[in-house]
């Protein structure tokens, strides 16, 4: 996996941990088991690795220390990956002289540190990046989650030191740019609450598609646009701005969807005093029937409201994925966290997206300062 001669270099590595909390405690998201992979192979090949790492925001109730990252990584591994409550400061860079080859040590949460995101500023003359690049052979981005964003962690030591792209950056760019000249016929079947975001893609992408098929709020949105009243979902509809919502013959809408009490109701028996929460089995009938003769597929966002158990319509499309030939993109952080409730390995499909918000500016066409500042692969 690794090109670069490792060996007994040291390595900041920047991942991203970034957790939600039950109960005070991290929940181990896909993110942490791909970084475990790259730190295991750079441990085999004899690196030295500081890891760097965010969690939550100052002030919000999930900022709170790695510690139980830095356990949950160790778990993973299979080695010891300790914790350093201090970024860089004395004890910092104590725990980094004293790393040995094949070690890993987490340093403390970037967010503790004031100029971390402030966006625009050179980086390269803060205490962070000088006091740390003074250990460091190579930085190593390998985030592509965070490489939306201009913050120190991420782009803080270009031109300071060499600096690569991880593993977890490079794969997810070499299948991303499948999308951009797709095997056709290429269908898009995108979902979720966040239209402005799902608008971007579509109007970079659409003009490949051969078949737009929107589910969950934006389906509901452009049925909107066409004068159609839902009932009681209409207060949540009106806060969403239509003026975006472009019509065009290669969109395919639900034609039908599942009610709260399950019941399931014909677009042209609307509305209803229940709020739609997936969509319906002619919906689904008309998604298989596309997957049948696509040879790409982009699948963004969970079909229905996966949280309170409607998981029918997306288990379905992706069975029907795992079954096709078809070159096959999953993201959406709700729909990989269904997708593994569902009982479906990664591995089904060819590719699913860690991406987050940089997997929506990449496949929208907006520049990621991640990977423009850091092109070389590791």
């Amino acid at each position: 996996m690794i090109g670069m001669d490792v060996f007994g270099k040291l390595l900041l590595v920047r991942v991203d941990l970034n957790a939600a909390l039950l109960n005070k405690k991290i929940i181990v998201s896909k993110r942490f088991k791909a970084h475990a992979n790259t730190i295991k192979d750079l441990q085999k090949k004899g690196a030295r690795i500081v890891l760097l790492a965010h969690q939550g925001r100052k002030g919000g109730t999930d900022f709170i220390s790695l510690t139980q990252h830095a356990r949950a990584l160790s778990k993973l591994t299979g080695t010891r990956v300790t914790y350093v409550d201090d970024l860089y400061g004395k004890k910092a860079q104590r725990a980094i002289n004293s790393l040995q080859n094949g070690q890993a040590i987490l340093l403390k949460n970037t967010r503790t540190m004031s100029n971390e995101t402030k966006e625009g500023q050179d980086f390269s003359k803060t205490r962070f990046v000088q006091t740390l690049s003074k250990y460091a052979d190579a930085f190593v981005l390998d985030a592509f989650s965070v490489a939306h964003r201009a913050h120190a962690s991420v782009v803080g030591f270009v031109g300071v030191i060499p600096c690569f792209q991880g593993p977890n950056v490079w794969r997810e760019i070499e299948a991303l740019e499948k999308l951009k000249k797709p095997q056709k016929p290429f269908v898009m079947i995108l979902s979720g609450a966040k239209s402005d975001e799902l608008v971007d893609v579509m109007h970079a992408l659409g003009k490949n598609a051969d078949a737009v098929i929107l589910c969950g709020v934006m389906g509901e949105l452009y049925w909107k646009k066409k004068g159609i009243v839902f009932g009681k979902k209409d207060a949540f509809l009106e806060a969403y701005d239509l003026k975006e919502l472009q019509l065009s013959k290669k969109i395919i809408m639900p034609k039908d969807f599942v009610l709260e009490d399950t019941r399931v109701v014909r677009v042209e028996n609307l509305p209803v005093e229940q709020n739609t929460m997936d969509v319906g089995p002619l919906t689904i009938a008309d998604i298989k029937a596309q997957i049948a003769r696509a040879k790409t597929v982009l699948m963004k966002g969970p079909l229905g409201f996966t949280e309170k158990g409607f998981v029918r319509a997306t288990k379905q499309t992706l069975q029907a994925l795992k079954a096709s030939p078809a070159t096959s993109i999953i993201g959406g952080g709700h729909l990989t966290t269904a997708l593994e409730e569902c009982g479906f390995l990664d591995s089904d499909f060819t590719h699913v997206s860690l991406g987050g918000g940089s997997l929506v500016k990449y496949l929208s066409d907006k520049s990621l300062p991640g990977v423009v500042r850091i092109p070389s692969k590791l």
